[in-house]
């Protein structure tokens, strides 16, 4: 994410780690974990409400590098 919103800013602050690292870490795990969960569990923690669909911006080419294309998966 080249520029970061105050959301984004205070939620990592509150959380203590980087943010992007963390919602990777969750998209990694077998099953993946879905963007409501994740805003689910940071809203938990943090008391600051994030929706799955912000996460999706902020993050929206993190599942293209988790899941190659097809046709790399073939190959």
């Amino acid at each position: 994410m080249a520029n970061k919103t105050s959301t984004y800013l205070l939620v990592e602050e509150r959380l203590g780690k980087n943010l992007s690292r963390y919602v990777l870490a969750g998209r990694r795990q077998t099953p993946k974990r879905s963007w409501n969960a994740i805003a689910r569990e940071l809203h938990e923690r943090t008391q600051v409400a994030v929706t799955s669909e912000t996460l999706r911006l902020w993050f929206f080419d993190m599942d293209k590098e988790l899941d190659p294309e097809p046709a790399a998966k073939s190959a």
